[in-house]
């Protein structure tokens, strides 16, 4: 078995990725065991159908020499096979990587989101601490992978002999076709990992995800579903607040958009700890530098969003991240512009003016 095997032998092929990839060494003994019979009628097929508890499975038989793959790679996926737990055979760990990456690479016009997620852990698992989804939409460093394991092994790029095998001519250049939709397949692989944070109330259930994209920064993905159609228009706006805030201690805005019903917010990563107590915390406040930088920018903060005509509503110890000494205001999910009425707001909300709020934290943040 190829790939795609994680849920078998429960579940016989899958929505996404159709048929059953196998590799066998040679095609008619392969079909006259499992009796199987041709799919189609076009020369050259490998798609058969087995019946399997009285279903029609579909299975593409990839044999030697039918240059699917190399012929020695396929030759080498043979004899390095593994057993898996299911009763059935599958690629060894590093044949498992490569000949998916070369099946998402060569014979796919673009990755798969659900690959993306795939190739990033086996990467990791052979010890490419640096893998993620990210890297598996960059063609260049993906063939520079393919092409380094081709050279240490003496395999060579094919033409496979299945007139219905694609084959991306395009992979060696940064083409706009090749390169197209990356964001987007880079948003939903994100979706398919467990995120950071999550929480959930009356009005909406919102999660975290930390986001690689292609040039190697990282984000913060942060996805909100209204549980009422009343909180969708006073939900879906957070990026306006941001897109008015000056430069400063704020969180910056990258991407905004709508996805399957969901509100998506894309801002810069920060990379610190928050107010709440903590070994760092106390080294900061042990500083008399760090306290006079932490008092100086939350009133900063405070300044800025009054400048700004706006109302953040969540001033509180989790929602103030320390990078690099300094602090960065996050999470403008209950602001409102001055004067707006708003039906929502937050549990914990006890002082609406963000000044006076700002200083009660900083009491209670310094007084510790």
């Amino acid at each position: 078995m190829l790939r795609n095997f994680g849920d078998l032998p429960g579940d016989m092929g899958d929505e996404e990725h159709g048929d059953i990839d196998i590799q066998v060494e040679d095609f008619d003994e392969a079909v006259f065991i499992a009796d199987a019979k041709p799919a189609t009628d076009t020369p050259g097929r490998v798609f058969m159908h087995v019946n399997v508890a009285d279903r029609d499975v579909p299975f593409d038989n990839r044999h030697l020499g039918d240059d699917y793959y190399d012929r020695l790679w396929q030759r080498d996926i043979l004899d390095n096979r593994v057993l898996a737990d299911g009763g059935f055979y599958i690629p060894a760990p590093d044949d498992h990587f490569y000949s998916l990456l070369y099946h998402a690479v060569i014979h796919k016009p673009q990755v798969a989101a659900d690959y993306l997620v795939t190739l990033t852990g086996l990467a990791q698992s052979l010890g490419r601490a640096e893998a993620s989804p990210a890297h598996f939409t960059e063609y260049r460093w993906m063939m520079g992978l393919l092409n380094q394991f081709f050279r240490a092994r003496g395999y060579e790029f094919t033409e496979p002999k299945d007139p219905s095998v694609y084959v991306n001519r395009r992979v060696l250049g940064d083409s706009p076709e090749a390169m197209e939709n990356r964001f987007q397949i880079i948003l939903e692989a994100t979706l398919m990992t467990p995120p950071r944070h999550a929480k959930r109330n009356q009005q909406f259930f919102t999660r975290v995800w930390r986001m690689t994209m292609p040039d190697g920064s990282e984000t913060a993905l942060k996805l909100i579903y209204p549980l009422s159609v009343e909180a969708r228009p006073l939900l879906f706006r957070e990026h306006e607040f941001l897109e008015r805030l000056p430069a400063g201690p704020f969180v910056r805005h990258l991407a905004h958009g709508e996805l399957n019903g969901n509100y998506f917010l894309l801002t810069r990563w920060i990379e610190g700890f928050d107010l709440r107590p903590s070994p760092e915390l106390d080294a900061l406040l042990a500083d008399a530098n760090g306290r006079a930088r932490l008092k100086a920018g939350c009133r900063d903060m405070a300044a800025g969003l009054k400048g700004a005509g706006m109302q953040h509503r969540d001033i509180r110890e989790m929602n103030i991240l320390i990078e690099d000494g300094a602090p960065v205001l996050i999470d403008f999910g209950w602001s409102v512009m001055d004067g707006e009425n708003n039906m929502y707001r937050p549990e914990n909300l006890e002082e609406p003016d963000d000044g006076l709020a700002m200083e009660q934290m900083l009491d209670r943040v310094l007084g510790r």
